[in-house]
């Protein structure tokens, strides 16, 4: 959701899918999105067709591939569904929350402000200060590695970029958490 045509904008520069293109790409023969790699919409439509079928390894590889074509939304769902196969795996380790916080200061430094919901979401409780030295060397060299795949790839990595309405966010989610509502907000459709 954008609250600005501003923020609209920047969720279509950083590939952000809107509800319809979500919808009609779910809608296609899953062949046909498998095969369409350097679209990073159709990957992240499979790799959410994945993740609710708990399939979170393929899934999280084919949401940080689109993110590394552009999609800050999909490397964050990625992250997530890397989260999740980890906790399948080993269970809830201290490892796999360092490297869920490191991957959303990725989406953070790219410029997404809103990432700080997975992070409330996700890690309720994290000690980021006692953490910060593992994360932000986990941080470096995703940002590094993510730079790289995109270069592989052909695709200029965009940011930082500053997602707009920062305060007007924070307000909206201080509202909430409070137990309001948020009738009054207009979202801009893309």
């Amino acid at each position: 959701m954008a609250l600005s045509v501003e923020e609209a904008a920047w969720l279509d520069r950083h590939v952000f899918p809107s509800d319809g293109e979500l919808k009609r790409f779910k809608e296609m023969d899953e062949r046909i999105l498998q095969a369409n790699y350097a679209d990073p919409i159709a990957q992240i439509a499979m790799g959410l067709i994945l993740t609710e079928r708990e399939q979170y390894f393929v899934a999280s590889t084919l949401l940080l591939r689109a993110g590394a074509l552009g999609s800050i939304y999909a490397y964050e769902e990625g992250a997530v569904a890397e989260f999740k196969v980890s906790n399948e795996r080993y269970g809830e380790r201290q490892e796999s929350k360092d490297v869920l916080m490191a991957r959303l200061q990725v989406a953070t430094l790219l410029g997404d402000h809103r990432a700080s919901t997975l992070i409330k979401k996700y890690l309720p409780g994290y000690d980021e200060r006692a953490r910060a030295k593992v994360v932000m060397a986990q941080t470096s060299e995703f940002m590094r590695a993510l730079g790289e795949e995109a270069r592989m790839m052909g695709v200029e990595l965009k940011g930082p970029d500053p997602r707009p309405n920062q305060t007007q966010w924070d307000d909206l989610d201080k509202l909430v958490a409070a137990g309001g509502k948020n009738d009054s907000v207009t979202a801009y459709q893309r």
